[in-house]
């Protein structure tokens, strides 16, 4: 490991494919390194060794994908930049974006989230309202609304209630309630979500593992 003298202070980080982004404590957002898609949300497509700081000091989270970037702005606004084949950015199209572009749903309506995060061909969003809301590639009903269709713009997923993790991981998504419950949908699942049952409560889920009480992991 490399000591990054112009990241001090940091109080989160996440890297994607080839470049990385970390949060410091003056509430600065730092980025550095690949960008061919535009994943770094400063309006090129240019490469940096050293860290840059995306405009605004209103970022509350930060999660960097394989080729895109989703960002949490103070008043739960969510925002994306980069790579877009599927719709995965959900601001309704295809086309990449260079700079951070807000979503909405597909009537306008503003998102507010409080966790998010994007994989190669999907993103995914837990609401302050504790719902889950899924944008992207759908072929084999990762998005969880019923069908295999592909969405570029963020879609609800119904039957699900007081949702505290989310996670997507390869063609499937895997959500935790508040209460300990599990679901899942995608790959091997169907395109609805899918209550798993456990002995125990869990606590945790990321991919395809999950963490009981117990400190057990399934």
């Amino acid at each position: 490991p490399t000591k990054m003298s112009d990241c001090t202070d940091a109080i989160s980080v996440s890297a994607g494919d080839c470049f990385m982004a970390v949060m410091q404590s003056n509430s600065n957002t730092l980025e550095r390194g690949y960008n061919r898609y535009g994943q770094r949300g400063n309006g090129t497509t240019a490469d940096t060794p050293t860290g840059t700081c995306i405009v605004g000091n209103d970022i509350n989270k930060i999660c960097a994908g394989n080729d895109s970037t989703l960002i949490i702005k103070e008043d739960g606004t969510v925002w994306t930049s980069g790579r877009n084949q599927y719709g995965e950015l959900g601001v309704g199209d295809t086309s990449g974006r260079t700079k951070f572009t807000k979503l909405t749903l597909e009537d306008g309506t503003e998102i507010k989230a409080k966790y998010g995060e994007l994989n190669s061909s999907i993103t995914t969003i837990l609401g302050k309202d504790g719902k889950v809301y899924t944008t992207g590639y759908n072929g084999y009903g990762q998005l969880g609304n019923g069908t295999s269709e592909n969405s570029t713009t963020p879609v609800k997923v119904t039957g699900l209630k007081n949702v505290a993790k989310i996670d997507a991981y390869k063609y499937m998504t895997i959500v935790s309630t508040q209460n300990g419950e599990v679901y899942v949908w995608g790959r091997g699942y169907g395109k609805t979500p899918v209550k798993l049952n456990f002995s125990r409560k869990i606590i945790d889920v990321s991919g395809n593992l999950v963490l009981a009480e117990n400190r057990k992991a399934y």
